[in-house]
């Protein structure tokens, strides 16, 4: 009889326990040509300085709902390119977005 009642007792802590949040914030690709990213579930206000390739910046403020655009007018990312995103924000978020490059048939030499 003990040992079922501390395995209800176990089960009911695990189900009282809060569950981790499930809105992480995130880096989603919107467009290649020209690069541009969205993130959202950022802390509001927050600015956010947004890396492309540790080479292009660009600084944003998230709105009310903790998102963002950043575009790279002046940069075009290849279909087959790879690229690295990090995000920082001024209330310690840190996001990175580094997807594997596509698999692309290698280009016939001539």
């Amino acid at each position: 009889m003990r040992v079922w009642g501390l395995i209800a007792l176990a089960g009911a802590l695990v189900v009282a326990s809060p569950a981790a949040p499930a809105t992480q914030p995130m880096l989603q690709l919107r467009t290649l040509q020209p690069f541009s990213v969205r993130g959202i579930h950022f802390k509001s206000p927050e600015h956010v300085t947004v890396t492309l390739n540790g080479r292009w910046v660009r600084r944003v403020a998230t709105s009310r709902d903790g998102s963002f655009v950043a575009t790279f007018k002046d940069v075009m990312i290849g279909r087959c390119d790879g690229y690295r995103v990090r995000a920082i924000g001024s209330k310690g978020t840190i996001v990175f977005l580094h997807p594997p490059p596509p698999m692309c048939a290698p280009t016939a030499p001539g």
